[in-house]
């Protein structure tokens, strides 16, 4: 008997990678709060999206994390800004919720100096 694979079943059994078990993985990274940020940047398996300021709270994004039992790095940073106030970062993966990941109240127009404040984690494929 003979099966026919195709290119990527090929590449793959050539390779001895397992081929994606599922749909994607939905990764939603907020930050909840008042005022506005600088900046905001995430990474995930190392590649890095930055939005330049001002950013208005709240801010989302749903990253697609493959389904292929390989772990994800997964990075969220924050740059306060002089308004910035109380603000909160949450992670939650295929809709479960999350416990606040990192919570933060800098004093209002204090800083001279950038401030950052993040979160990160690993999505297991």
């Amino acid at each position: 008997m003979r099966f026919r694979t195709g290119a990527l079943g090929a590449a793959l059994l050539a390779t001895g990678c397992a081929a994606p078990s599922g749909p994607p993985h939905a990764l939603l990274l907020q930050v909840r709060g008042d005022g506005t940020l600088d900046g905001v940047a995430y990474t995930v398996d190392g590649d890095r999206t930055d939005e330049a300021g001002p950013v208005s709270l709240p801010w989302e994004r749903v990253v697609s994390v493959a389904a292929d039992g390989e772990p994800h790095p997964w990075t969220l940073r924050v740059r306060l800004g002089p308004e910035t106030g109380q603000l909160t970062m949450y992670s939650t993966l295929d809709g479960k919720g999350s416990l606040p990941t990192a919570i933060g109240a800098p004093a209002r127009g204090t800083r001279q100096a950038a401030v950052e404040m993040g979160i990160d984690g690993t999505v297991a494929g």
